[in-house]
C-alpha cells in the first residue's frame, strides 16, 4: 500500500481528469518516424540479446505514438541473426548512416519512413510489426524539424565524435535536418 498524496498537487488523483493511454494497434501503412532510444535487452530465455529501438511517429494523425522494433542480433538461431543484420542494414541505409556503427546511440535522432503491418501471435493476438524501412525522400514536414529541435539540447550536451573518413565526404551533402 502506498500513500499517493505527495504525487498530486491536490493530494489525490481524480479519475476522469485525463484521457487514458491507448495502445491499440495502428493501421497498417507508412509512418514518418524519428529514432528516439535504443537498448540491448536479454531474450526471454536469456540465451541471446536483441536491440530494441524506440520510434516516435513524427507527423500525422498518430504523431507522438511510440513504436518498438526488435533486432535479434545475438541469437543461437542463425536465421534470426541474419534477419536482424539485414534489418539493421536497412535501417542504416534508410537513415543515411554510413560507416562503423559502434554504439546504437549513433542512430538516435535519425529519421526514416517505416511500413507497419501485423504479426499474428498465438497468445497476444494481432499486433503491429515493422515490415520495412525507407528513406525520407521529400523535405521533412515541419513536425520533423520540431522533433529534431526537441531532441537537440540532449544531443548538444553529449560530446560530438569526429566523423569517420567515409562519413566526412557525405556530411556536406546531408540535409540540414539530419
Amino acid at each position: 500500500m502506498s500513500n499517493l498524496a505527495a504525487a498530486f498537487d491536490t493530494g489525490y488523483y481524480q479519475t476522469g481528469s485525463v484521457d487514458p493511454a491507448i495502445f491499440d494497434d495502428l493501421p497498417a501503412g507508412d509512418y514518418p518516424i524519428i529514432i528516439t532510444d535504443t537498448e540491448m535487452k536479454d531474450t526471454k530465455d536469456y540465451t541471446g540479446k536483441y536491440l530494441q529501438l524506440c520510434y516516435d511517429i513524427a507527423a500525422g494523425e498518430h504523431k507522438g505514438r511510440k513504436i518498438f522494433d526488435r533486432l535479434n542480433l545475438i541469437n543461437r538461431n542463425e536465421t534470426a541473426k541474419r534477419i536482424a543484420m539485414q534489418q539493421l542494414e536497412s535501417i542504416c541505409r534508410a537513415t543515411g548512416f554510413i560507416g562503423q556503427l559502434k554504439d546504437s546511440s549513433q542512430l538516435h535522432r535519425k529519421i526514416m519512413i517505416i511500413r507497419l503491418g501485423y504479426d499474428e501471435k498465438q497468445q497476444e493476438g494481432r499486433r503491429n510489426s515493422v515490415k520495412s524501412y525507407k528513406p525520407q525522400t521529400a523535405n521533412p514536414m515541419p513536425a520533423y524539424q520540431e522533433q529534431q529541435q526537441a531532441y537537440a539540447p540532449a544531443q548538444q550536451a553529449m560530446p560530438e565524435m569526429p566523423p569517420a573518413p567515409q562519413q566526412a565526404a557525405t556530411q556536406a551533402a546531408k540535409a540540414p535536418w539530419e
